[in-house]
């Protein structure tokens, strides 16, 4: 055998084991997080997240520690019942399962400060004294006398209304729940409800015992 043949021949055979070997490789794992392992390999443990809400800010923190989580981004709100330093709210939820050393934020209350609780009350409405009317764009008015004697007067001006509207005014007969001592003078209720004036109407209120007009511009 030639010295030229030979080297031709070690060279095919070089080039056959070296695909081979190719082919013949496992692939590489990916050692992600999607089977629920770090990038190491080891499994990635993971907590619960534990209820704090209604806890100081500072118990709060203990309780997230604790567990094996951290305390993330805290942020603050007025709030109508919850003491000054209490936590009104976390991110995850409480049972959630996480990550160990996830973060995890807290929302805690300023107390009542100026924020105002929406009031719950109930309207009782006198229907037995209802009345109802169209009033066109040249305004007209609507009178009625509840059942406690107290006489109503609502004045719609001209161009107060876009179009002509049925308005009714209904005496207030009760206030569930009224908020200031004294108790209920005098209300009355007007619909439609959220009917939009473009100048202002005028309800007058006179009582028996107080013959002057209570007046009220909406």
């Amino acid at each position: 055998m030639n010295t030229s043949r030979f080297f031709h021949l070690l060279f095919v055979l070089v080039v056959v084991l070296a695909s081979a070997a190719i082919i013949g490789c496992p692939p590489v794992r990916d050692n992600g997080n999607d089977d629920g392992n770090d990038n190491d390999g080891t499994p990635v443990t993971e907590v619960e997240v534990p209820d704090v809400v209604g806890e100081t800010q500072a118990a709060a923190q203990t309780a997230i520690a604790n567990a094996g989580l951290s305390v993330g981004e805290v942020t603050h709100e007025h709030h109508a019942t919850a003491p000054e330093g209490s936590v009104i709210g976390h991110a995850p939820a409480a049972g959630t399962s996480v990550a160990a050393n996830s973060a995890v934020n807290l929302v805690v209350s300023l107390g009542l400060g100026d924020f105002l609780p929406p009031l719950d009350v109930g309207i009782v409405l006198d229907s037995d004294n209802s009345v109802s009317r169209v009033i066109s764009r040249d305004g007209g008015s609507l009178e009625t006398i509840g059942a406690d004697g107290v006489h109503y007067l609502l004045t719609i001006p001209e161009n107060a209304l876009a179009q002509p509207t049925e308005i009714t005014l209904t005496p207030v007969a009760a206030i569930d729940g009224f908020p200031f001592s004294g108790g209920l003078k005098a209300a009355a209720h007007m619909e439609p409800s959220g009917q939009v004036l473009f100048a202002p109407a005028i309800l007058e209120a006179t009582h028996a015992d107080h013959p002057e007009p209570g007046m009220a511009a909406g």
